[in-house]
Order: C-alpha cells, then structure tokens, then sequence
C-alpha cells in the first residue's frame, strides 16, 4: 500500500479512491475531490502542487467541519467554487469519468494499482473494488457535468462544494 502522510481508507471499501483516480492521470479530479473531503490530503506527494495550481485559479474556501466519529474529528475541508469547473483540465478530467469505466479487470495495470490501494488485497477484493470504483467515478462524473450545466445556466448564481462519506 502506499504511503501518504494523509492516508484514509474508505473503510466501506477498503481502498482508496483519491489514490487510485491520481494514479489514473486524474490529479485535479483527485486533488479536489480529496481536499474537498479534507485538507491534510494536500500533504500526498504531488498533490500539494496541484491543489495550489487550483487553488489560485479558482475560488477554495477552507473551513472546519462538525466533530465526527469516536474522537470527535475535525475536518477542515476545502470548499470548491462553481468556477473551478471551468477549468479546461477539471472538464477533461470529467469527460474521462463520464466516457466509460475508469478500470478493467482484464487489465494487469489496473488490478496492481487497485491491488496497491486496497487495505486487504485478494482476487475478489481487487474485483468488487474495480467494480465499485467504476461506479463510483461513473456517479461523480455525473455529478459534477450536472454541477457544470446548472453553473452554465446560471451563472450569476454561486455555489460551493465539498465531499463527505457517510
């Protein structure tokens, strides 16, 4: 598994999706999507960069979230601007999410990287996890192109997003 001084499992999968859609060529995707959820995962190798390159370009707004879980955790979590979407490299990031799946199971590369990314790897975990990160980038995908038709259609009104697993 890899190293990252910020790493968090979704516990409900036993993998981490920041690390494998940065893996995949998704760094604004990731980056955003990980800050959004909390900003200690802008320490990960690279990824401080990327945030900062974001950050500048569009509007974050970084805030303090309720207390949560049995040590009462605080997240600060970064708020992303509607005007991030914009950007030409979030839009191509969001076209490869909505264009197909994101990984194969027929794919040595893919199943390595999934396997590195899964707190307990074995051949069913590594295919139950192929199959629900496909799904999981399929539904953000669409959440983010409905984000960015309804920003385009209104683009006086503001909004800011943020990521939490529940």
């Amino acid at each position: 598994m890899p190293e990252h001084p910020a790493y968090i499992l979704n516990e409900a999968f036993g993998v981490d999706e920041f690390e494998v859609l940065w893996q995949k060529g998704l760094k604004h995707i990731a980056t955003m999507l990980a800050t959004a959820y909390d900003l200690k995962f802008s320490k990960r190798s690279g990824m401080k960069e990327v945030y900062e390159r974001l950050r500048h370009r569009g509007k974050a707004w970084v805030r303090n979230t309720h207390p949560w879980g049995p040590c009462n955790y605080v997240a600060r979590r970064v708020f992303w601007s509607c005007k991030i979407l914009d950007l030409k490299e979030v839009r191509d990031e969001v076209e490869v999410l909505t264009s197909g799946p994101l990984l194969s199971r027929e794919d040595p590369e893919d199943r390595k990287l999934v396997e590195r990314a899964t707190k307990r790897p074995s051949e069913q975990a590594i295919d139950e996890n192929i199959g629900i990160l496909n799904m999981e980038t399929r539904h953000t995908g669409a959440f983010l192109t409905r984000a960015m038709e309804f920003h385009h259609k209104y683009p006086d009104m503001k909004f800011w997003f943020f990521v939490e697993f529940d």
